[in-house]
């Protein structure tokens, strides 16, 4: 009875083996690789630090969106609108930001 599933042969084996033992390099799951050859062959958009970075952004703009909306609201307002901003909900937003903005900061630096 056959299965389906192809057992590989001893020369494959072989040949796999004989390329490791040239390259260094060991069978290993598809698409790992090490940190060397991981740094050495991406280009990252902005470098390592991506993350970082981004943080950043979305933490500094969080602070000034939201503290530009307490001190100077929209003159025209879109009906059912609030005439200010909510006090307490911004002065939370703005701490977010500020956590998330020293944070990103640190990390770059560090």
């Amino acid at each position: 009875m056959t299965t389906g599933v192809s057992v590989p042969s001893a020369a494959f084996e072989k040949s796999l083996s004989e390329k490791s033992r040239i390259t260094g390099s060991s069978l290993a799951p598809l698409g790992a690789r090490s940190n060397q050859e991981r740094t050495s062959k991406t280009m990252v958009f902005l470098g390592d630090d991506l993350l970082p970075w981004l943080t950043l952004a979305i933490g500094g703009a969080l602070v000034v969106g939201t503290a530009l909306a307490l001190v100077r609201p929209p003159a025209e307002r879109a009906e059912g609108a609030l005439a200010q901003a909510p006090l307490g909900r911004s002065l939370g937003q703005i701490a977010i930001g500020l956590v998330a903005s020293i944070w990103a900061i640190a990390s770059l630096l560090s």
